[in-house]
This record gives C-alpha cells, sequence and structure tokens, in this order.
C-alpha cells in the first residue's frame, strides 16, 4: 500500500512539475493566434483601406514582426530547457579551489563560489540565480542568456498584444461602464467560476464579424453583441437576460485580459533581472548589500550574457560565449560579510 501512494504521488508530482510548462505554451499560441486573426480578419478597421495595397503590406509587417518574436521565445525557451546550468560533467576540486568554495553534503562534492543545492532540480547548479517554476528548470551560468531573451520578447509579444486588444477596451468605455462590463474585463475566469456568466448559442440574428466587443440597451436589457457596422437598432436581437455573453465575446476578453496581466508580470521579472544584471548580481545575492562581482555595467552584461551582448538578445543563433567557466569569478569586493 505504501509503494503504491509513492508511485502515485512520484506521478503526480511530475505532471505537476511540467504543468506550468504546459500553461505557459498553451496561453503563448493561444494569444498568437488571436492576434493574427485580429490582423488577418479584422484590421485595418476601416472598410475603404481592407482592400487596399497598404492593408497588405500592414498586414505583412505585423505578421512578420508577431512571428519573429514569437520564434524567439520558443527558440530561447528551447535552448534554456536544453542547456543545463549544474555541476554535472564539471571538474570540481584540484589547486583550483579557494576562497568562497564549500562543500554540499547532498551531492558530496566541492562546489564553487555563487553555486548553490537546488532541492527540485535535486543537483548543485552554477552561479544559481533562482529557480524558474515557469519553465521547472534553475536558471545559472549556461541558460541566463536565453532567460533573460525570452523574457524580453515575451515582454514585447505582450506588450503588442496589449495594444492589439486595446480597442476592446476603448469601445467598451465608449459604449458605456457597468458593472458587468467592467469584471468581464478585469475578471472574466472568476465571472465564469462564479456563475455571472452564461454562454448564449448564436442565431441567424447575430451578427458575428467584429471582434469588437459593445454594450447596447435594448428594452433595458443589457445585450453583448458584436458589431459589424450595421444599425444594432434594425438587427433583430432576441432578448437576453444580464450576464449573458456569447462563448466569443468571453474568449476575447480572456485573452485581452490575460495578456494585460500577463505583462505587467513579465514587466515586473524583466525589468528586476535587468536591474540584477547590470549590478552584477543574482537573485540570491540581491539580498545582500555587498557586490564583490560587480564589475560595471559593461562587463557585467559581457559576464551575463557572453562576449557579444549587445547582439545576442537579437536571435539566440548569434553566438555568444561566455568569458568565464562558472568556477572562478573576478572578485572587485570583500566577500566577507558585513558586521
Amino acid at each position: 500500500m505504501t509503494s503504491f501512494a509513492s508511485n502515485v504521488f512520484c506521478r503526480v508530482e511530475r505532471v505537476c512539475r511540467h504543468l506550468p510548462v504546459v500553461l505557459n505554451t498553451f496561453l503563448v499560441f493561444s494569444i498568437t493566434g488571436e492576434v493574427s486573426y485580429l490582423v488577418l480578419v479584422e484590421a485595418p478597421l476601416e472598410a475603404d483601406q481592407k482592400k487596399t495595397e497598404w492593408s497588405a503590406w500592414w498586414k505583412a509587417v505585423h505578421l512578420l514582426a508577431q512571428y519573429f518574436m514569437l520564434g524567439n521565445i520558443c527558440w530561447n525557451a528551447s535552448l534554456f530547457l536544453k542547456t543545463s546550468p549544474s555541476i554535472r560533467g564539471v571538474f570540481l576540486g584540484g589547486e583550483g579551489m579557494g576562497q568562497g568554495w564549500r562543500y554540499c553534503y547532498t551531492c558530496e562534492t566541492h562546489t564553487p563560489p555563487r553555486c548553490s543545492h537546488c532541492y527540485d532540480c535535486k543537483v548543485c547548479v552554477l552561479r544559481r540565480d533562482h529557480h524558474c517554476v515557469f519553465f521547472g528548470q534553475c536558471v545559472g551560468f549556461r541558460n541566463y542568456r536565453y532567460f533573460l531573451s525570452c523574457l524580453l520578447f515575451m515582454w514585447s509579444g505582450l506588450l503588442y498584444a496589449v495594444v492589439m486588444n486595446a480597442e476592446v477596451f476603448i469601445v467598451i468605455l465608449k459604449e458605456g461602464v457597468t458593472v458587468h462590463s467592467v469584471l468581464l474585463l478585469l475578471i472574466p475566469w472568476i465571472m465564469l467560476v462564479s456563475g455571472w456568466i452564461r454562454f448564449v448559442r448564436k442565431t441567424q440574428h447575430n451578427v458575428v464579424r467584429n471582434v469588437t466587443e459593445c454594450i447596447s440597451r435594448s428594452n433595458s436589457t443589457q445585450v453583448w453583441c458584436v458589431s459589424s457596422g450595421c444599425d444594432i437598432n434594425k438587427a433583430a436581437v432576441p432578448p437576453l437576460s444580464p450576464g449573458q455573453v456569447s462563448a466569443r465575446a468571453f474568449a476575447f476578453a480572456f485573452i485581452a485580459d490575460t495578456c494585460v496581466v500577463g505583462f505587467l508580470l513579465v514587466s515586473a521579472f524583466l525589468f528586476f533581472h535587468v536591474f540584477l544584471l547590470l549590478r552584477g548580481q543574482t537573485t540570491r545575492e540581491w539580498y545582500s548589500s555587498r557586490r564583490p562581482y560587480n564589475l560595471g555595467v559593461v562587463g557585467n552584461l559581457r559576464h551575463g550574457l557572453g562576449l557579444h551582448w549587445y547582439l545576442c538578445w537579437l536571435s539566440p543563433l548569434i553566438p555568444s560565449p561566455l568569458p568565464g567557466d562558472g568556477l572562478h569569478f573576478q572578485v572587485t569586493g570583500s566577500l566577507e560579510p558585513v558586521r
């Protein structure tokens, strides 16, 4: 019985460990598909521009930029997961051991400065920054470049998606602000779970050609519909009870909201890690007032992103070898704790 429970627990733990990666992948491709739909089908908004040469070039440029960001996100994430930051395969010991080296009783080996044991990865990691739960792997000496580049392109892509979805918010605010409309945009998943949202089927009277959501009042009843430039008053819309929305309306509100929340979270992570990179610190070292490994802005960029730090963020295919080995670091300050 104990063995069966242990096997079940191990399988559940393995599934939960990969769940954030699966969820991130789903969100990235969902947002990409939604924005691609906006570019290909809905934009430009003016009817006289939809069939012009400008419209074709506009869509081509937007799609090129969008899939350039998507490609960089996927490639950097893939290289981040494939590049092990651990001490496996690294020769530790010999005459190189000096100040800052410690002994890890779990791995049963000496570890260099800035190296620490990760109990999730079950191994010591060179210049360990933190364990990223969204990727299920530690951020360390060898894969820090891919982690930061992935954050950068995720931030750029979410900013682009927020701008493309901004019309959803703008039109609703212009048409009228109600508690239901604001909550649908801010917390659509909570409204869905709590029962505030009930999906309705699309009938032959519903016009579904534009993702721009509007709120119209007909006989004092709130109706969520999708405008297509036609006169809503002339359209035959069956009366709906308050809180009823189409599945399409909820999907676009959900994705738009996810873009905003994701953009805020990724912004916080990105700016925090850029701040640490410029200071020559890791997340674990940020709690200390000492900066013994600070080499200046350019030196910190070279040691964090490689010799070609000014180009490597454009693409993970650009080689940028790291100047160090992850075992020895140039010290510019005291390693002793401040008393």
